[in-house]
């Protein structure tokens, strides 16, 4: 909505990645988001059956992912149009809150790994294979890290503005195609059990967790070559 982030500016440097790329990343994230309020939902219901208290963390988690991917969202449609964020304007605010409330979010996500790493240590999953258990933690860690540093750039990126912003998108960039390989082994993490580490999911958490986990690492590959493209006065004027 450029109406609520002041005046477009005109110019070379203010034009967009052109074609397919942009508006398909911003649809496949928004339908990123849908599908993490969904499934929220979906925890929701479970959490009031005796699914345990689990569902309750996994249910605040989907809710409060979905609220920063949408905030994040609607900050690369605006940077990815090559402009800047006004100061103290909607987006700016929008910027603002998510620098201060997505590391809230990481900081949980890094809890439930630790506590995991302690009860591995502790002897907990004896019976599983090491090698799997030790693959998933360092998947799962290290997406913890690069879905950090994907949003952690995006507002770099907002700080910075469009003229300067080039080195934060090559960063950009590089975590975002990580986070994309990293997605997919996340999914396949979700949807197929470690034997003596997890129980068996359902058939419809299956289908629920890997269509979700594919939706990510799409909406990421897209959201990736949409910053590819982003032209910034400062490529425009040494391409000139």
């Amino acid at each position: 909505m450029p109406e609520l982030d002041g005046p477009e500016q005109n110019g070379p440097g203010q034009r967009g990645p052109a074609g397919f790329w942009r508006p398909a990343a911003l649809s496949a994230l928004g339908l990123q988001v849908l599908s993490l309020f969904l499934t929220a939902g979906y925890h929701f219901a479970r959490a009031q059956t005796d699914a345990g208290d689990a569902e309750w963390l996994n249910a605040g988690h989907d809710l409060l992912t979905g609220i920063l991917t949408l905030w994040w969202t609607m900050l690369l449609a605006r940077l990815t149009l090559g402009r800047g964020l006004v100061l103290n304007s909607y987006l700016d605010r929008v910027r603002r809150a998510l620098k201060y409330t997505f590391p809230l979010l990481t900081a949980f996500r890094g809890v439930l790994w630790g506590l995991t790493a302690l009860a591995l240590a502790s002897g907990a999953a004896s019976q599983a294979n090491p090698v799997a258990v030790t693959a998933m933690m360092t998947i799962w860690g290290a997406s913890i890290a690069a879905s950090y540093m994907t949003f952690f750039w995006v507002v770099r990126w907002g700080e910075l503005g469009p003229e300067r912003a080039a080195p934060a998108r090559r960063q950009l960039e590089d975590w975002l195609n990580l986070a994309a390989a990293l997605s997919l082994g996340m999914t396949v993490i979700n949807v197929v059990p470690i034997a003596g580490f997890s129980a068996a999911p359902s058939q419809t958490d299956q289908l629920i967790f890997g269509s979700t986990g594919l939706l990510d690492v799409a909406a990421t590959l897209l959201a990736l070559q949409a910053v590819r493209l982003t032209r910034l006065p400062e490529a425009e004027a040494r391409s000139g």
